[in-house]
This record gives C-alpha cells, structure tokens and sequence, in this order.
C-alpha cells in the first residue's frame, strides 16, 4: 500500500543561534530591567575605581534631594572599617551626574538619605560621609542632572579594614 502526498518539499534549511544572539535578544525585550536600575538589584562595589558603567536605559527611583537627577544606578557597599567615605564620578565620566548615598540598614524599605551632590568637580559628582561603620551597608544611587545618560566610573575612598566583613 503506497500513499502519495503529492510533490516533495523543498530541502530543510537549519539556522542557526548562537547564545550571544539569544542573550541581545533577550536583554532587548520590552519588560527588560536596567543592571542595578533599583535598590533591590544593586551592584556590588569595593573600594577604589568601579566601572565603567552606564545608566542608559535606566529608570529614576523616586525624586532626588538634588539635582533633578535622573536615570540612576543602583551600587551597594559595606564599610570594611570606621572612618571617612569620599565616592566620585570626576574621573572616567562623560555625562553631568549627581550621587547620592544611603544608610542601608533598614534595607531598601528604610533607606535615610545621607549626602546628595551635583557638580563637585566640573560636571561630575563628589560626596563625603564623615564616618561610616565596619560591617554597615550603603547604598549609593548615581544619576544624570535632568535624566543625562552615559558611562561612568565610580571612584570609594573610605577606611581600610582589619579584616573580612561577613
């Protein structure tokens, strides 16, 4: 018993994906989130340069205390000792930011602002935290004056501590 279904299609052709096409085209839907673009996503930062980074396509959390700002990015740090904080945007940014800082220990839910600044060296930012204690998470938020975008470095000078933090 023979069955014919008519002519035969044509040869199957294969395509193919690499990951890296799958992982753009996945970073591109519309429900996408930005890296750190909120307080429960941030980014994990250490002392001395971080980055680059950029806040190109993020969202803004909620109004800032200065500068208009716009467009932030989420970082979190913990201080590895007591003393001084000093975090800037002057080196390795092309865009006018601003950057604010919370103490973190209520979490998200609970954040008190600490510092807020715009245009400390040039157009970029400079905050101080007078002290900040061992084992104590920080929250810092950088954006762009009026919703600026670009890349940008993140630079912590703060104490150095006399062991590991857990």
């Amino acid at each position: 018993f023979a069955l014919s279904l008519g002519p035969s299609p044509p040869p199957m052709q294969i395509h193919r994906i690499s990951l890296l096409s799958l992982a753009v085209a996945a970073s591109l839907a519309g429900n996408a989130v930005a890296q750190g673009d909120d307080c429960g996503a941030a980014l994990n930062i250490a002392q001395g340069l971080n980055g680059p980074y950029s806040n190109i396509g993020s969202s803004t959390s909620f109004p800032w205390p200065c500068a208009a700002g716009g467009n932030d990015v989420w970082f979190s740090y913990v201080a590895p000792g007591n003393g001084p904080l000093t975090i800037d945007t002057c080196t390795g940014t092309n865009y006018d930011s601003c950057i604010e800082v919370f103490d973190g220990t209520a979490g998200c839910g609970g954040l008190v602002s600490l510092v807020c600044n715009d245009d400390s060296c040039g157009l970029q930012s400079m905050v101080s935290v007078p002290a900040v204690s061992t084992g104590t998470l920080y929250y810092i938020r950088v954006g762009g004056y009026s919703s600026n975008t670009g890349t940008f470095t993140l630079n912590l000078n703060g104490p150095i501590g006399s062991g590991t933090v857990a």
